[in-house]
């Protein structure tokens, strides 16, 4: 008896799971599909570890495939996502689109590939972790989302919309002074650091280029304090994909952070805001993910 595919996402992408459950069959997919809309992210665990999947569709964004991992690492359990988040910063740098061929395409094939994860105090993330700005852009943004859905037409574009708006409302905080240990060591003072699988974040703006999801490496992208209108120049430049000046790049395996004031971070993972915690340490999980490929 063939397995079955399990086709994942929040309750509110029902409708759109159903349409393409439908047009999957019709493209000759045999295997059962077994759509699952889950009430709360954190249900995710439990419905992926209650059954036996040939593969995993999540149909949504970063934070929805966040929610997934530990159960897909767990069974090792292979991986295509339906892009249908904000940023999509996941699908986009594994080429996965909102593409019925490709999907077709992807379970036909049945390649499977491979990829790195980041472990941030023990929990698992697939495309970045970071502090200062980088966090006050999405805290900023999640809490508008909340209050009115339309702040998501800006597309892929909100994230970068919202970091020129925290940098002009944010001005007397843009500096954090951290200390780092571990593969760099020292004393920084940033406006914001970011610890990436993969070149791209929010949105697409090209933070890490040389970044890649399987070479058992993290990279750390760092802008140290600078005026408003210089941080704001960083950021609309890397949001055109455009050379930036003042970016630091460093490729690490390990890595520990602690505010040099002893107080708390604020910080996030797969665009999921976390709990302060008083010092971070990052990690890669080599090979950790398996991902469908064609």
């Amino acid at each position: 008896m063939s397995k079955s595919l399990l086709m994942i996402g929040s309750p509110i992408r029902m409708g759109l799971m159903r349409r393409l459950k439908t047009d999957l069959i019709e493209l000759g997919i045999k295997d059962p599909i077994e759509v699952s809309g889950p009430s709360h992210l954190k249900s995710f665990d439990s419905v992926i570890r209650s059954g036996d999947w040939s593969a995993v569709i999540v149909v949504g964004g970063d934070g929805t495939v966040h929610a997934a991992l530990p159960a897909l690492v767990a069974m090792d359990l292979p991986l295509v996502v339906w892009p249908d988040g904000t940023g999509n910063d996941l699908a986009y740098c594994l080429n996965m689109k909102n593409d019925l061929k490709d999907l077709h395409h992807r379970l036909k094939s049945n390649i499977v590939r491979r990829t790195d994860l980041l472990d941030v105090n023990g929990q698992l993330g697939a495309t970045m972790s970071g502090i200062g700005l980088a966090h006050n852009v999405l805290s900023q943004f999640e809490a508008i989302r909340k209050a009115s859905k339309l702040v998501e037409a800006f597309g892929r574009h909100s994230y970068t919309f919202f970091a020129l708006r925290s940098i002009l409302t944010w001005q007397e905080k843009l500096g954090l002074k951290i200390r780092v240990s571990g593969d760099i060591e020292g004393e920084f003072n940033v406006a914001t650091f970011l610890v990436l699988n993969q070149p791209r974040a929010g949105g697409r703006m090209l933070f890490a280029p040389q970044a890649k999801d399987d070479d058992g490496l993290l990279d750390v992208a760092l802008i140290r304090t600078m005026n408003a209108l210089g941080l704001a120049e960083q950021f609309i430049r890397l949001s055109l994909e455009k050379s930036v000046d003042h970016v630091e790049r460093f490729k690490v395996a390990h890595l520990n952070l602690e505010m040099v004031d002893g107080s708390e971070f604020s910080y996030f993972i797969d665009g999921e805001l976390m709990q302060p915690k008083s010092s971070l340490q990052f990690r890669v999980q080599p090979k950790f993910l398996s991902v469908l490929e064609y």
